[in-house]
């Protein structure tokens, strides 16, 4: 026979087997939104007893580890939904006093003796002993349960503080620490309080805490300025120690740092009694202060990660200043502050998720998930349970349950490129979704969902409506705010800035030495009008990269350009406008860097002189212009 006490003190037995859940038809009823109908169950098997989570929606946690199921020890702590369990073989359902016992004591020693009075002395006596075990008992799963309650929102410095406060209030300390030890084996103090709970000043006798730490044992010292091992100690006599406790604090067998516990006014203060006490609840401070440290580590990286991403996707690392480009960046500015659904549109390779993730990254979304779904990459009969997530047994082959992309980006963003590509009958579950914030898992029932929409699509979705291949009342929801991106091709003097940015993205990315790109390259790229926009731009680049050994990355020496090489540059420029044409510029700059010199301005730009004469005679270039 086992028990489990829950937050109220309420203690319940386990002989064979109880169910826990919201439903009224469990052993222990739990009512929270985050507790399943049928949640655990906790059941005997052999000599010991197992949790086993019933495929419950949150899960069944044992010491903050998610659990399906799991051999049950002393003082486990169970959690379900936001409930806490202590698991123990003893009962702790007690008197809450025992001076009814006392008293009687007392009146029974103002009796004549004979063996009946003997008898019932005695066994009051051991009553009282055994009350007193059984309230460090209470005490000990008291302290565990506020630890654990705490522990899931508290910050390491609350949880130590209440252990310390406990302590001392419990063995009428007056000081108490938690040391912990650092890299070098020195020590550092976490947190230190007095008995009326304030901080104080850090004095703590460091070779009694130094032994600890090194021995792994605990030291107790009932008078340490009349002990002969502690009392030639200058710390003790600085502090005129008197009653002393320090307890190893281990983790995983190492020793991690010290409860420590002093009075400087009674001796004899501590005895094997309280050194067994504070033993008994170590272990279990230790894995909280080391699993608080991990949360807080985690929280740190999360921070960190979120901090990179937003610097990673800022508008200042989106590239180029043409004038197309500044007003999607205005524009996309003007939506961050909103949860409104935003429709990105554009040619392939223009950036549409670049700009969602801007958007997602910029906003007060962005600590949670930024989840990005290409619906034309999902197959038909697939895209529902990977969108709106299915139930355990809903189909053939859902042998557990699955969220969905949806819930997936649950209080933050869902970016659905392609959004063309979705099927009819499943725009009207989306809508739902839009409309009223709930979706509904293959075999389940609605759920509520805040996520933030954001689509994106390289076709005319007017047209489709126009022509019934997608829902209008779909239409005018996720195009409340549109955003088109301009392809590069009109956009070209963006490209010398996107160049250079992916010239250092692969240089770094492959360990080359380049820097720039030769002036004949830039031209040619100045002069192709890119059908991949900018996804094309940097695969050559990368390309280019990857094949040059020095500073400088030449494109022409590849047979398969595009067709961009010098002569169809030269054919190109014949067919436009010369004096507004870019290259026009480009070759003015050169020329003009050099001096004029045509020999220089035609080994800079990879050309030949005749060819250098040749190009100006068309572009009408003569010395001296801008």
């Amino acid at each position: 026979m086992v028990y489990v006490i829950d937050r109220e003190g309420e203690i319940y037995t386990i002989e064979e087997q109880v169910t826990i859940g919201r439903s009224r038809e469990n052993d222990i009823v739990i009512k929270n939104v985050y507790t399943s109908r049928k949640h655990a169950l906790i059941y005997k098997k052999d000599e010991g007893y197992f949790v086993k989570d019933m495929g419950s929606k949150y899960g069944t946690f044992v010491n903050g580890e998610k659990v399906m199921e799991k051999e049950l020890k002393e003082g486990d702590r169970i959690r379900i939904g936001t409930e806490v369990l202590l698991f123990s073989s003893k009962p702790l359902r007690i008197e809450k006093d025992e001076k009814p016992i006392t008293d009687a004591l007392n009146i029974l020693h103002t009796i004549p003796s004979d063996p009946v009075i003997d008898e019932i002395k005695e066994l009051l006596g051991r009553g009282v002993k055994n009350f007193r075990k059984l309230e460090n008992e209470k005490w000990k799963y008291q302290l565990l349960y506020e630890i654990s309650r705490m522990s899931m929102d508290s910050s390491e410095d609350e949880v130590v503080k209440l252990v310390l406060r406990r302590m001392i209030e419990k063995l009428n300390a007056e000081f108490g620490v938690i040391l912990l030890v650092d890299e070098n084996l020195g020590m550092r103090f976490l947190t230190s309080i007095e008995r009326e709970g304030n901080p104080v000043a850090e004095r703590v006798s460091r070779t009694i805490a130094t032994e600890v730490f090194h021995s792994g044992e605990p030291v107790l010292i009932e008078d340490a300025m009349s002990d002969k091992k502690w009392s030639v100690i200058d710390s003790v006599k600085d502090l005129k120690l008197r009653s002393v406790l320090c307890v190893p604090l281990k983790h995983e067998n190492r020793v991690v740092g010290a409860i420590y516990l002093e009075n400087r006014k009674l001796a004899g203060l501590f005895t094997e009694k309280e050194l067994s006490l504070v033993d008994s609840i170590t272990g279990e401070i230790s894995n909280l202060i080391m699993e608080s440290r991990r949360i807080t580590y985690m929280k740190q990286m999360h921070r960190s990660i979120i901090s990179s991403l937003r610097e990673k996707y800022d508008f200042s690392q989106i590239i180029g200043s043409s004038p197309s480009l500044m007003e999607v960046l205005e524009k996309t500015g003007r939506v961050i502050a909103s949860d409104c659904p935003v429709l990105i549109t554009g040619e392939s390779g223009t950036g549409k998720e670049l700009i969602a993730r801007a958007i997602h990254y910029n906003s007060k979304r962005a600590p949670f998930p930024f989840v990005a779904v290409n619906c034309a990459a999902i197959p038909e009969n697939l895209i529902e349970g990977e969108l709106f997530g299915y139930r355990k047994g809903s189909f053939t082959g859902a042998v557990r349950d699955y969220p969905g992309k949806i819930k997936e980006a649950s209080k933050g963003t869902i970016f659905l490129d392609e959004i063309s590509e979705l099927p009819l009958h499943l725009q009207g579950k989306l809508l739902r979704v839009l409309q009223f914030g709930e979706i509904t898992p293959i075999g389940g029932s609605a759920e509520k969902v805040d996520v933030r929409f954001i689509a994106a699509t390289n076709t005319n979705l007017k047209e489709l409506v126009d022509t019934n291949r997608f829902r209008r009342d779909l239409y005018y929801r996720i195009n409340v705010v549109e955003i088109e991106l301009p392809p590069l091709r009109e956009r070209k003097e963006d490209i010398p800035h996107l160049v250079k940015h992916f010239i250092k993205k692969y240089s770094e990315q492959y360990g080359k030495r380049c820097k720039r790109i030769s002036k004949a390259s830039l031209v040619a790229l100045m002069n192709y009008d890119f059908p991949g926009n900018i996804r094309e731009l940097e695969n050559i680049i990368e390309r280019g990269v990857l094949f040059s050994d020095g500073e400088v990355v030449h494109l022409p020496d590849f047979e398969d350009f595009h067709g961009s090489t010098l002569k169809e540059v030269s054919a190109h420029i014949q067919k436009k406008s010369r004096k507004s044409d870019p290259r026009r510029a480009f070759i003015i700059q050169t020329l003009e860097e050099n001096k004029w010199n045509i020999s220089a301005s035609a080994k800079a730009l990879g050309i030949s002189r005749r060819h250098l004469y040749r190009l100006m005679k068309q572009m009408e270039i003569k010395k001296g212009e801008e």
